[in-house]
């Protein structure tokens, strides 16, 4: 069983993963979203570099077409 301190990476990196679908799938509002929930959660676990890699796919996200 996932401690209390680890639901945040697990929401985090539920939230990663459906903003990924939902990029693939061309739901691009969507995404950018599960990306700053997933953000959320990993700031609020102070896990540094999750936070750096979602900040950067929400970067490449805004500057993405389509």
């Amino acid at each position: 069983m996932a401690s209390a301190t680890d639901s945040h990476l697990v929401i985090g990196d539920t939230c990663s993963d459906l903003a990924e679908v939902l990029e693939l799938a061309g739901e691009k509002s969507e995404a950018r979203a599960a990306f700053e929930q997933a953000l959320a959660a990993y700031e609020h676990k102070g896990a540094r570099w999750l936070v750096d890699v979602t900040r950067r796919r929400l970067d490449e996200l805004a500057g993405s077409t389509g």
